[in-house]
C-alpha cells in the first residue's frame, strides 16, 4: 500500500522532471480572453493591469459582467478596449456567463482566467498560446498564495498536491481536470462539443467538466513555463476552504470511471497508511519506532521523487512544508469522505 502510494510520486517524477523548454515557434493566432466576474471591484483594477500589460501582438479581453451589486461594472465602464457583456439571464454559478462571453469572442483561441489572478509576466498570453500550436486544449498551471494564516498554507500545499496530479496524469496522455483560473482551448472544440450543455446543470465544473468533456491524449498539451504561470489567493478560512473543495468534489463524481478509480486511488492508499500506522500502534501490532520509520519512509520517498517537479514548478517552499502537511491531507480527505458520500446520495445537481 505505501508503495502504491509512492508509485504517485515516482510518475509526478517522471512526467514533470524535465525542465520547461521554450519552443522555437512563431505562433501568434489572434486571441480572447474571457473572464465572467462578479462583485469583483477589489480585484478588477489588478486583474485588468495584468491583462492589458501582455506583449502580444492581437487579442481582445471579453469581461462578462455577471449582474455585480457593486461597483465592478461602473469600474469596467471606465477602461477603453473592453467588450462588456451583460448575460440575458442572472443564474447561479458562472457557466452561462461564460459561454455568452466566449460565443461572443471573435477569435478562435479562447484563454481562460478569473477576475481574482494576476501575474508579473508580459508573456502569459504567449506562452499558453505556444500549448496550442498543435494541440486543442493547452492546460495551464494556477499556483495560490497564502496569506500567512495557517489555512491558506495548506490551500497552498493542497492545491500543489492537485497540480502534480492533474498536470502529470496529461503529461502521460490522461487529462482528466484543468483549472479555469488557466485554462486555453479553440473555440472550434468548444462549439462543437455544444458548450457546457453536457453538464450545465452543474453550478461548478465550468473547467474540470469541460476538459472531462472534450479532452484527450491527443489533443491536449500541458504548459509549465514559469511566465504561463498565473496566481491567486487562497482561502483564509476553513469555512470557505471547504466550501470550495465540497464545490469541486461535486463535480469529481462525474468523472470517467478510470479517472476517478485513479484519482481514488492516491487518496485511499494515504487513508489506509495513516490509519493502519495509527491502528497498528494503538493496537501494539507495530512499535511506534517501526510506525514512525515507515512515515520517514513515506515522507523521504516524496520529497526525493518531487523536489525536481517542485523546483520546476517554482514551488519549491511549499515542497517544504510537507513533513506539516502530509498528515494533515489524511484527516483532510477523511473530513471529505463523508461529504462525497452525501454528493452521491443527493446526486448534487442544482
Amino acid at each position: 500500500m505505501l508503495f502504491i502510494h509512492l508509485l504517485y510520486w515516482v510518475v509526478f517524477f517522471i512526467m514533470l522532471k524535465k525542465k520547461y523548454q521554450t519552443k522555437s515557434i512563431l505562433y501568434e493566432p489572434p486571441v480572447s480572453i474571457v473572464i465572467s466576474v462578479k462583485n469583483e471591484e477589489n480585484n478588477i483594477h489588478r486583474l485588468l493591469g495584468f491583462l492589458m500589460n501582455q506583449d502580444y501582438e492581437e487579442y481582445e479581453i471579453v469581461v462578462v459582467d455577471d449582474y455585480s451589486q457593486d461597483k465592478t461594472l461602473e469600474i469596467l465602464s471606465s477602461y477603453s478596449g473592453l467588450k462588456i457583456i451583460i448575460p440575458k439571464e442572472n443564474k447561479p454559478g458562472k457557466k452561462h456567463a461564460l459561454e455568452e462571453g466566449i460565443r461572443a469572442s471573435k477569435y478562435d483561441v479562447i484563454l481562460l482566467t478569473d477576475a481574482d489572478c494576476s501575474s508579473n509576466s508580459k508573456s502569459w498570453i504567449r506562452h499558453m498560446v505556444n500549448g496550442l500550436y498543435e494541440d486543442d486544449i493547452a492546460l495551464g498551471y494556477a499556483p495560490l498564495r497564502h496569506s500567512g494564516n495557517s489555512v491558506s498554507r495548506f490551500g497552498v500545499y493542497e492545491s500543489w498536491i492537485t497540480g502534480l496530479l492533474y498536470l502529470s496524469f496529461a503529461k502521460a496522455s490522461m487529462p482528466y481536470m484543468g483549472v479555469g483560473r488557466n485554462l486555453a482551448f479553440r473555440k472550434s472544440i468548444f462549439i462543437e462539443a455544444g458548450g457546457y450543455k453536457d453538464h450545465i446543470e452543474y453550478i461548478s465544473g465550468d473547467d474540470d467538466l469541460f476538459v472531462q468533456q472534450v479532452a484527450t491524449g491527443k489533443n491536449t498539451n500541458v504548459v509549465l513555463h514559469p511566465e504561463s504561470f498565473v496566481f491567486s489567493d487562497a482561502p483564509s478560512s476553513w469555512k470557505d476552504f471547504f466550501n470550495q473543495k465540497s464545490r469541486h468534489i461535486s463535480t469529481s463524481l462525474q468523472y470517467k470511471w478510470i479517472h476517478k478509480v485513479l484519482l481514488s486511488g492516491f487518496s485511499g492508499t494515504q487513508i489506509l497508511f495513516y490509519s493502519l500506522i495509527v491502528i497498528g500502534s494503538l493496537t501494539a501490532f507495530i512499535s511506534i519506532k517501526e510506525a514512525i520509520l515507515l512515515w520517514l519512509i513515506k515522507i523521504a520517498g516524496q520529497m526525493v521523487f518531487s523536489l525536481i517537479p517542485s523546483i520546476n514548478l517554482k514551488q519549491k517552499d511549499v515542497w517544504t512544508t510537507m513533513i506539516i502537511f502530509d498528515p494533515v491531507m489524511f484527516l483532510y480527505y477523511l473530513i471529505m469522505i463523508p461529504t462525497l458520500w452525501m454528493k452521491k446520495k443527493n446526486n448534487w445537481k442544482q
